[in-house]
């Protein structure tokens, strides 16, 4: 993948089929080029996508990866889908990835924060969304539907 990058969808959808399921050589293939120093845009896509599809085990390994990308990546796209794997993979108490995400971005991208906030505990969770539902409509809107149907990660 490191010497042809243009094949990175293939190869994460490749992974992601083959996950049998969710078997400790995919997470720790997954680890180890997340932890790559270099990857242009399009392929972070895929390859957080692939990070957000390993459902049955966690990228305890990756989580302080993912918060960089989120908070520092040039691209907004990449930064949201960071967020969205640190979500995932990260120990469910910790918030403050999210928050600043929140804080730091436009309005379009903080449905990525409130996204992620679905993996934290119950009170985490609840205290975030009061906090970021308080004024704003369109934020609301989006935790009472995320309450009402949950994010199936395999899918993403």
């Amino acid at each position: 993948m490191t010497r042809m990058p243009g094949l990175t969808s293939e190869c994460m959808r490749y992974v992601t089929k083959l996950r049998a399921p969710d078997a400790p050589e995919v997470a720790e293939a997954l680890e180890a080029i997340v932890s790559q120093a270099f990857h242009r845009d399009q392929e972070w896509v895929h390859i957080l996508r692939a990070c957000l599809r390993l459902t049955n085990r966690r990228l305890m390994g990756a989580t302080d990866r993912f918060t960089t990308l989120a908070l520092e990546h040039p691209s907004p796209l990449v930064r949201a889908r960071a967020l969205l794997a640190w979500g995932r993979h990260a120990d469910e108490d910790e918030t403050l990835p999210a928050e600043q995400f929140f804080a730091r971005e436009a309005q379009m991208w903080r449905g990525y924060a409130v996204a992620a906030m679905k993996g934290r505990s119950q009170a985490a969770r609840t205290s975030l969304y009061k906090r970021w539902g308080g004024d704003n409509q369109s934020v609301r809107e989006l935790i009472e539907r995320l309450d009402e149907r949950p994010i199936g990660w395999s899918h993403m």
